[in-house]
């Protein structure tokens, strides 16, 4: 958990809190660059993700005000790597790539700039690929978890576009909403080549609507209006189905379970179901994570200063419906 300047980790399984770190290395860094520090604080954290023994496994990513990328070992409790100044204006959003037949640790960054920006985490003091397109902040971004190469980007100019990396002078798909785009997702499925074309997008709150895309379409396959703003995307499975939860602003500011099952229903091959609808933030929920394999949604609202762990599914393959004792 990023608070102002300061990281604190949070024990999943006992709900302990450690102390934040020593921030004396970002004031020193902000005193060397000039920065205001009453002004100072991260906009974006991600985690490494799991691949092995990969070197940056107990690593997080943060993006601060100042554009910078910073690197943060919770095991050894410091920073690491020299600071990355990625641009002038504040850090908006951070996904780290999590693709397992890939070797490389590539970390998207979007911003305030209108860019998008990637580096290798191995050396990200390099020079970074730029993607030029979104005429407004970046707020939203997404790697597909079995190609390396694509990615999803979301701005407040209300598009969504969809990159190869190695294309960088275009995105391969541009989309559209009536508001922000800042929930995307990528269509969960591994066995065939929907995993790669087809994905989800969801509106602000002028727009409140959950869209299914095929990059290979003019127009969304699917569209739900949710009747909220669409803050988080994120598909889960639980005995080899697919399910999707999505987060909401105003003015529900909820969580929602939705069932993915591909049918023919009013002519439409993909189509979203509300199964669950699970209340208690106060506000909207800006975050939202997949926690414990699946099973476990972690989900945040930020005036209300509240976490909340949601116990989605019971243990994988009980024949029971995942939706009993849900709490």
């Amino acid at each position: 958990i990023v608070i102002g300047d300061a990281v604190h980790i949070i024990s999943g399984h006992f709900g302990d809190l450690q102390d934040a770190e020593d921030n004396s290395y970002i004031e020193a860094e902000n005193k060397r660059q000039h920065v205001n520090q009453d002004e100072y604080h991260f906009c974006a954290v991600k985690l490494a993700p799991r691949r092995g023994n990969h070197s940056n496994a107990h690593q997080l990513c943060l993006g601060d005000t100042a554009g910078r990328l910073l690197f943060y070992d919770y095991v050894r409790g410091q920073y690491i790597h020299q600071t990355v100044k990625s641009n002038n204006c504040r850090i908006s959003v951070i996904d780290w790539c999590s693709c397992p037949q890939s070797y490389n640790g590539l970390v998207a960054v979007g911003s305030l700039d209108k860019l998008v920006r990637i580096y290798d985490d191995r050396n990200a003091t390099k020079s970074a690929i730029k993607l030029r397109f979104h005429r407004g902040e970046v707020c939203g971004l997404k790697w597909n978890e079995n190609n390396e190469f694509l990615l999803l980007s979301g701005g407040n100019q209300n598009m969504v576009c969809v990159w190869d990396i190695r294309k960088k002078s275009k995105p391969l798909f541009v989309g559209t909403h009536n508001a922000a785009i800042r929930a995307l997702s990528w269509y969960p499925n591994k066995s065939g080549t929907d995993g790669d074309t087809m994905f989800l997008s969801g509106g602000g709150s002028n727009d409140q609507s959950i869209k299914i895309w095929n990059i290979y379409e003019p127009k969304e396959v699917y569209q739900m209006i949710t009747g909220s703003q669409v803050c988080n995307l994120q598909y889960l499975s639980y005995n080899q189905h697919n399910y999707l939860i999505s987060s909401h602003g105003f003015s529900s500011n909820s969580v929602i379970v939705w069932d993915m099952q591909q049918q023919q229903h009013l002519n439409h091959r993909y189509h979203l179901q509300r199964i669950k609808q699970l209340n208690g933030h106060k506000c909207r929920v800006l975050y939202l994570s997949k926690y414990s394999d699946c099973n476990i949604v972690t989900a945040a609202a930020g005036p209300d200063q509240s976490l909340k762990f949601w116990k989605i599914f019971p243990n994988q393959n009980s024949m029971s419906s995942p939706f009993n004792g849900i709490r």
